[in-house]
């Protein structure tokens, strides 16, 4: 059973302030987002759900997560290693984030690292800016450390 309530508002409340209906399949999908703080992707979800034993398809899931990002409840972002794309639960306010592409641990970098730099540029090219969005690509320290072992184990068994 899908725990109906995110920061004491009602799933079918935060859903309408987004222009969503709330429906049983868009609060399993919203529920995965709340209670994972990484990126997930469409297939991670389809996979749970399935394992949960909801009977859903993998096109549906595909298409909450397009009609979410759409209405900006959550946002995608490409994992260039594998080439597919994660979601992740829109923070409010303006963030700039670390991604691990192994773990898709998120880590989110309290400054504004491009404040000076967007005011440059828009002197330089007369562009009236209107934002910026920073997602900066990597490995954890956690996944430094297992590749590394991977690595070793690799070399060693040739």
């Amino acid at each position: 059973m899908v725990n109906k309530k995110y920061m004491g508002e009602d799933y079918r409340d935060y859903l309408h302030r987004y222009g969503l209906k709330s429906t049983r399949t868009r609060n399993m999908v919203l529920h995965m987002f709340i209670e994972n703080e990484g990126v997930l992707t469409a297939e991670t979800i389809y996979r749970q759900l399935i394992g949960d034993q909801h009977r859903i398809n993998f096109s549906t899931v595909y298409r909450i997560l397009e009609m979410f990002t759409e209405k900006k409840v959550i946002t995608k972002t490409l994992l260039p290693n594998s080439r597919t794309y994660g979601f992740l639960l829109r923070a409010s306010g303006h963030t700039h984030r670390l991604i691990c592409l192994r773990c898709h641990q998120i880590v989110e970098i309290a400054d504004c690292p491009l404040s000076d730099f967007e005011n440059i540029l828009a002197q330089n090219t007369h562009f009236q800016i209107a934002g910026h969005h920073l997602e900066i690509y990597g490995y954890c320290q956690i996944c430094q450390e297992e590749r590394l072992q991977e690595a070793l184990a690799a070399t060693e068994s040739t």
